[in-house]
Formats: C-alpha cells, structure tokens, sequence
C-alpha cells in the first residue's frame, strides 16, 4: 500500500464535518492537507496519484477513482448477509414496474433507492408519481430496492474495514438519545455475516 503524501478534502462552502476531523487526524501525522469543491476535482484541476487521498461524498471519491483508472465495486444497497438486521421487508421492482403499480393505484408508500450503485440517487420516499424526480432520468429498467417505512429515532454509523470497527458516529437524530447496549453489540454479529461476502470491502453500517 502506498503511502500518504497528500490529502484532498471535500468542502462545501465550508469543509464537510467528516473533512474537518480527517484534517485534524492528518495534520497531527505531518500530512498536507488541501480542501476542494466537487467541481475542481470533475474539472480535473487536481493533481491525483496513487499517494494521494480524496475524501469526501461518496460520488467525489468513485469520480477520483475513476480519473485513477481504479475500478469501483458495485456494492448491493442491502447485501443478502445483512438482511435479516434490517427489521423491514425489502423488495426489488423495475422503475417501469414501480410506475405502473402508482399509475393503477396499486403502490403503497415504501423508501426506494437503486438496489445496486447506490448513489446514481439518494434514495427517497415514493408516495405518488411526483416524488419520483431524479429517478426519472434512469433507465426503466433500472432495479430499485423497496422497504418499508421505519420512524428512525437516532442514527448510528459504524466505519469498518476488513472485519474490523474503525469507529463510529451519531448521524442523525437525537444526540441524547442514549446508544442501548444491543445496539453496540449488533456490528459485532452482523461482522459475522459480513465474513460469507467473498473479497474485503470497506462498509459504513447505519443503526
């Protein structure tokens, strides 16, 4: 693995919250850090290599990598493994199957985002053909993941790399709100699904 010599940083305006705690981390090793928007890096005004790391929104990255010549995974939404933690049903429909069923009043109101390539859209609450917006875009045939309405209380997200926790971070939600024990307990038992997956990726766990 080679090492790091520079680190880009997304920013929005002003640095994003992830950016300003992987510059303090950077900083403390002697590693130059430099913020950027989005559109320096899709204007190729970044000078990328293999010793430099770009850290930002999911699409910034896969488009660094992409200028690397460094093919990205196509990670499933809800991998087969980490079903079960869920708590909620999922399907898997058509944009033009989904269409339809909203058109002859079949739909009930489900979240629904691309069940692989998950950042083509943000995944959104579909109610009525109004909602669909950016979807819209994609091919009909593209296959979307659809699950069940659930009230989430507070978000958790766990950073994990080759089975192992890196940490983790309250999200969304309520910042009181107490983090149970079954919770913290959970990553632990869903690591042991994670072993089936046949190549170690990297996986950020929302609970």
């Amino acid at each position: 693995m080679n090492p790091i010599r520079l680190a880009y940083l997304e920013q929005k305006g002003q640095p994003l919250t992830e950016s300003k705690i992987l510059a303090t981390y950077f900083e403390s090793q002697n590693i130059p850090v430099q913020f950027f928007p989005a559109k320096k890096l899709q204007r190729r005004r970044l000078k990328l290599s293999p010793e430099t790391l770009v850290a930002g929104q999911v699409t910034t990255v896969l488009s660094a990598l992409k200028q690397l010549g460094v093919e990205a995974p196509q990670l499933p939404s809800y991998p087969n493994a980490l079903l079960k933690y869920l708590r909620r049903k999922v399907t898997y429909r058509s944009l033009k199957q989904i269409e339809s069923l909203i058109h002859t009043g079949c739909w009930e109101t489900q979240f629904v985002k691309p069940s692989r390539d998950s950042k083509r859209f943000t995944g959104f609450i579909l109610s009525a053909p109004g909602d669909l917006g950016n979807a819209l875009a994609s091919s009909k045939h593209l296959l979307l993941a659809c699950s069940e309405l659930v009230c989430f209380e507070s978000e958790w997200r766990y950073f994990i790399l080759r089975g192992n926790v890196l940490g983790r971070k309250q999200y969304l939600g309520s910042v009181t709100l107490p983090c149970r024990r079954s919770s913290l307990e959970t990553p632990s038992l869903i690591l042991k699904r994670l072993e089936t997956l046949q190549r170690p990726i990297p996986w950020i766990l929302a609970s």
